[in-house]
Formats: structure tokens, sequence, C-alpha cells
């Protein structure tokens, strides 16, 4: 196994749920527009129809303390997704075998919490670890057991998506995300055992902080395109590996610069009260985990109209 990325390694490929269905596109669709108008518009004080969430908006208070922000701040519909981890893949080798892992995981025995370490294969010690980098054997047998017992059929995995979070101090931030909730109190832990299987084995970039799910609407890296081309990583930036804007293009004009003086930030306050209780998606079934490629793909219409942009999965599984 080739040692751990470095810093200034690009990182390559994410591993995630996503989050857009035929079952859940219409909801958070909708949503997602109530929140553009309001983000778009501060001063607006209702959404385009009269649901409960606009009913809440509308009597939300506000001290005017959200700026408008730049519309390519606000993360496209076919982008949102829960990351996993994030991984730095150099050759077409190291892309087959975490295709060959993902594709080898029980993941109905990960959902049911039998996965612990010495089932997967996996040792938590730092000697451990480094022996499972060096042989590209040893990082098969990390998931062996897992691929040779039957699991019983777990219930699906439903999440629901509410409320609205800074990543930063609320007055000077730059992203803004969504937290799932998860009834039976399984995502978290299935989460973290995909991340301890294919880290394990070497192929994830290593970060200790506690996995932190969630659902990033807004970040405003995307907002300051200039000449340069810049590196395509997932907007959720949580892995800390360096958040690039993944496009090119001109700042609109029509809004006002979000980049001031070096900083990227803005206040969210008024958009923080606004959308502290708003409800993007009731219980949703999470159907697929999915390896996908940095950088997203835009979507063009018959009139060559950008629709929306999605990231290209390269490897996928259908969840129990």
């Amino acid at each position: 196994m080739p040692p751990k990325p470095n810093p200034r390694t690009p990182v390559t490929h994410f591993l995630c749920l996503p989050l857009i269905t035929p079952t859940s596109r219409p909801c958070l669709s909708k949503s997602l527009q109530e929140f553009k108008i309001t983000a778009l518009c501060p001063l607006a004080t209702t959404a385009p129809t009269p649901t409960p969430n606009s009913a809440r908006l509308a009597h939300a208070t506000t001290d005017g303390s959200n700026a408008r922000i730049d519309e390519r701040a606000i993360r496209p519909l076919g982008t949102l997704h829960l990351t996993i981890g994030v991984m730095s893949l150099q050759t077409q080798e190291r892309v087959d075998e975490v295709g060959e892992m993902l594709q080898g995981l029980d993941l109905g025995a990960m959902l049911n919490g039998d996965c612990g370490p010495e089932s997967l294969g996996t040792s938590t010690t730092a000697n451990d670890r480094t022996d499972t980098k060096r042989t590209g054997s040893s990082a098969n047998s990390n998931f062996a057991e897992i691929t040779a017992r039957e699991s019983v059929a777990p219930p699906p995995l439903v999440v629901s998506l509410r409320g609205l979070k800074s990543m930063q101090e609320p007055e000077k931030t730059s992203v803004l995300y969504i937290e799932p909730w998860d009834s039976t109190n399984r995502l978290e832990g299935f989460c973290g055992r995909l991340k301890e299987v294919f880290g394990s084995a070497g192929l994830m970039v290593e970060d200790e902080r506690a996995l932190k799910l969630h659902v990033t609407v807004v970040n405003t890296v995307y907002a300051n395109r200039g000449p340069r081309r810049r590196k395509k990583t997932p907007e959720d930036g949580h892995a800390g590996h360096g958040l690039m804007a993944n496009g090119e293009g001109r700042q609109d004009e029509r809004a006002p610069p979000l980049r001031e003086r070096g900083t990227r930030h803005f206040d969210a306050r008024g958009l923080l009260e606004r959308f502290g209780e708003y409800e993007w998606m009731g219980e949703m079934r999470l159907e697929r985990v999915a390896v996908c490629r940095m950088g997203s793909e835009k979507i063009r219409n018959a009139e060559g109209e950008v629709v929306d942009e999605r990231y290209k999965e390269v490897f996928g599984r259908t969840l129990p």
C-alpha cells in the first residue's frame, strides 16, 4: 500500500450517502427553492407557496443581519449528500481497489451494528494500521469475514432533514448546513463503520476528528471564482483538505461580492433565525452508498442551460 496522502496530495474521490432520489427530489427541490428566495433577497418575508414551512418563515422575526449572498454559494439540488470521508486515489489500481472493497462489504451486517473492528478484520492499534497499509493482500482481509457470512436484513435506513446551522460563528461564516435526524440511531454508527473499514485499508484520507454528518447548503467558496484554475473538492469541507471552487466564471455583477478584503464570510444570523426549525424533508429512505468523483458536473437542458449539477458516481451499492 502507498503511504497516506500528504496535505498537498489532491483528493480525488469521496464516499457518501446520496440524498437525491426520485422520492426525495420533489420535496427537497421545493425546500431549496424557498431557501433561495429568502437567502437571495433577505427582505422577503414570504415563501412562494402557502406551506407550513413558509408560514413559519413569514412570521419569523429578523434583525436584518443576513446579507444577500451570491446564488452560486447555494449548492445545487443534485449535489446534496452526506460525506463519510475523502480519498486520494492516484492510480486506476487504487480506484479499482475501492470498488472491490465496496462490492464485498456486507452492508446489512454493518447497518445492524454487527461489524465491530474485530469482525471487519481491522485492528485499532497503530502498528496494525501501519502493517495493513504496507501490504495490498492484508487490505482485502479487512473485510473478508463480512463477505463470507450472511446478515439479518435490517429495516431501511430512514432520515429526516431539518434546521439550519453554521459551521463558523453565525455573524462571520462561509458554510451553512443541515443535520440529518435518524430515529433509530443507526446512521452515525453505520457511517462510522464504513469510514473505519476504508480507512484501515489505507483507502481514505485520515482525519482524526469525529465524523460530522451534515448536508451543506451554502458554501461561499463556490462564489469566489477567479481566472485561476482551482482544485475540485466536495462542498462539505469537514475533512479539511482544502476547500476550492470547482468551476469557472465571473462574479455575477448583480450580486454584491462575497469576498471582501480577502474574506469569504457573510452574516447568517437572519437566515439561521428563519430556518432554525425548518423542515427540509420529512422521513426519507437512504437508498445508496456511493463513491463519487470530486467536482460536480453541470446538467443542461435541450437549450444548453444549466439546470442542475451532480457528482459522477464511480461505484455504488443499494442499501438494504
